[in-house]
């Protein structure tokens, strides 16, 4: 296979649409929107198909794979003349991980809690047409287009007064919501405590090269070489009192003092190494995590105007919070209630960082060195590797159609099963996803509490 000189244009441009947009501002069109500009183009398309190819990776790395009797057997990658850039690719799946609905009006990753599930405390069972009633984001059409948190679908009767907002419903303005819950995120993520603690946690479960000696066994060993420097002492005056005619030759002198001094230095040597071993490990503790400061970048308190990196701030929130809850009785402070990321229950303490849950969004767009092939590169390369074992070759025989053997293919695991395995990993995005119709299964990671000071608004003049 190859690409068409044709249809690959059309390709390009599709990617280039759902990316930065018909204009090329940087703000990227919606699955509806661009399959109605390639029709204005000539190019007609629907959105479910539209859809489908914006999350087909073969047009960026070439990847595919085929069905062998129920099973899904992964191919080698296609070598593309023109592929889609991979960081645009990469962009476009956090595009339509975070479009939940249209955003002809309000822009992808405009509002972070419209990205998770966020509920009033008020009526946190309320339910309209069998659904909860949710907290989303809403721009007025007010000369300042005032950016809101406001409840969705319908208004719970015991919300309708007694709020902050116009005519005393319960609205919030979005920046003071906002900035506390990323304070609190960021307090997290940097926290020394803490990052103490997962880096112990996270510690590799195999034994370094040069195991650490505990404080007894280096006492044991200052021990033996000083019994040994008074042992060799010892010997010197014990051969030099002995009668001239009794003397022993001085190689028969030399040949224990010399064993002493053998043990000696390797004693002492080993205690260098494990200094050394000390000093490398609390460098390594001192240093701070590589991905914390473009974190801590990317998460910044209020939104960036960059659309991409206000995308990417969304979606990394999406990452690492579960959900959301408001506590706003109307006339005291607001408590909002922070779940972290749903986990498995035995899941390691490293799962539970929200550092950790972010980091394979940060880890695809880390700076690399000059000269150095970039992360996504190295891992495609790595996966062809992998799939050169198990690729079809249609060009053989029957027979020999398929390189691995009939009766191993068949022990495989079926591809919905091989779907469970993956949605259930933890390597795997697709079982913390927040769907609109239902709940994933899962535990938060870890909760936090804080509290918004609002002013009282003053008093109206009569």
């Amino acid at each position: 296979m190859r690409e068409d000189p044709v249809q690959w244009p059309i390709i390009q441009r599709m990617f280039e649409l759902a990316d930065v947009g018909a204009a090329g501002t940087g703000e990227g069109l919606s699955v509806r929107k661009v399959a109605k500009q390639l029709t204005q183009e000539g190019c007609a398309f629907s959105p479910d198909r539209v859809r489908c190819m914006l999350r087909d990776p073969i047009y960026a790395t070439g990847e595919y794979t085929a069905t062998v009797r129920g099973h899904t057997v992964a191919q080698t990658p296609l070598v593309l003349a023109d592929p889609v850039p991979l960081d645009r690719f990469l962009r476009v799946q956090d595009q339509l991980a975070m479009r939940g609905g249209k955003t002809s009006l309000t822009a992808v990753g405009e509002f972070l809690f419209n990205t998770v599930d966020v509920r009033h405390a008020q009526c946190r069972d309320a339910t309209h047409n069998d659904k909860p009633v949710r907290i989303r984001g809403y721009v007025r059409s007010d000369s300042e287009q005032t950016r809101i948190y406001r409840h969705i679908g319908a208004c719970p009767e015991g919300c309708r007064d007694g709020g902050r907002g116009f005519g005393g419903a319960f609205t919030w303005d979005r920046d003071l919501l906002e900035r506390a819950v990323m304070t609190e995120i960021r307090r997290l993520a940097s926290h020394p405590e803490l990052l103490d603690a997962l880096r112990v946690a996270t510690r590799h479960q195999l034994a370094d090269t040069s195991a650490r000696m505990t404080e007894a066994q280096r006492t044991e060993v200052r021990r033996a070489i000083a019994d040994l420097e008074a042992r060799e002492q010892a010997l010197v005056p014990e051969w030099l009192g002995q009668p001239t005619e009794q003397a022993a030759a001085f190689s028969d002198f030399r040949t224990p003092i010399a064993g002493i001094d053998q043990r000696i230095t390797q004693h002492t040597a080993r205690l260098e190494a494990d200094d050394r071993a000390r000093r490398a490990d609390a460098a390594r503790a001192a240093a701070p995590d590589p991905y914390l400061a473009s974190f801590l970048e990317i998460m910044s308190l209020d939104t960036p105007d960059d659309p991409h990196l206000r995308q990417l701030r969304a979606r990394i929130f999406q990452q690492i919070i579960s959900r959301l809850e408001v506590d706003d009785p109307g006339s005291e402070d607001i408590t909002i209630t922070i779940e972290g990321c749903l986990i498995p229950e035995d899941a390691p303490l490293a799962a539970e960082d929200p550092l950790g849950a972010a980091r394979e969004l940060l880890e695809y767009r880390e700076v690399e060195a000059p000269g150095e092939t970039p992360r996504p590169d190295r891992d495609i390369a790595v996966v062809e590797a992998e799939v050169a074992h198990h690729q079809t070759d249609v060009s053989l025989g029957n027979r020999t159609s398929v390189s691995t053997p009939i009766a191993a293919l068949l022990e495989l695991p079926t591809t919905d099963s091989v779907r469970r395995m993956r949605s259930a990993s933890m390597s795997s995005n697709a079982w913390r996803t927040r769907g609109s119709h239902c709940r994933q299964h899962g535990t938060p990671g870890w909760r936090s509490q804080i509290t918004v000071a609002v002013l009282a608004p003053p008093p109206t003049p009569h």
